[in-house]
């Protein structure tokens, strides 16, 4: 059974690079893509929608960033125990604490290389969400 992952990022060339990895990795998995937070949480609360099995979003985006967008999922009941994984260049120790504090699941600095970031969506692909039980969190 193919996975589906929503990604929310608002650098076009960003989604790019996601979408190459993944598909260099695996035709099956079903990727959407949000640019903002706003069309992401939209896309989730719809609900004749499917949820998919993992939601991979940015900080640092215009309007509403990642972490404020997490807390809008956190707080939706349908989304609540939705895995979660920040993908970003921020690598403060203090950021990476707020977003688990926030509810992610985990947390990814996006790598330098083509290389390295597909041997990071490959860690998204194979791992077994459901197996984390709901508010927790791995390093």
């Amino acid at each position: 059974m193919s996975k589906s992952i929503l990604l929310v990022e608002d650098d076009a060339d960003d989604r790019m690079l996601f979408t190459e990895a993944l598909y260099e990795l695996t035709a099956d998995v079903r990727l959407r893509t949000a640019s903002h937070c706003d069309d992401g949480i939209d896309s989730l609360i719809k609900p004749h929608d499917e949820l998919p099995d993992l939601v991979v979003m940015d900080i640092n985006m215009p309007g509403k960033n990642g972490l404020e967008c997490l807390e809008d999922i956190r707080s939706h009941s349908r989304l609540y125990t939705l895995p979660v994984v920040i993908l970003s260049t921020d690598t403060d120790e203090s950021v990476i604490e707020d977003a688990y504090r926030r509810g992610a699941n985990f947390y990814i600095s996006k790598p330098n290389s083509f290389q390295a970031l597909k041997r990071e969506v490959h860690k998204l692909i194979t791992t077994d969400w459901k197996s984390f039980p709901r508010g927790q969190s791995f390093r």
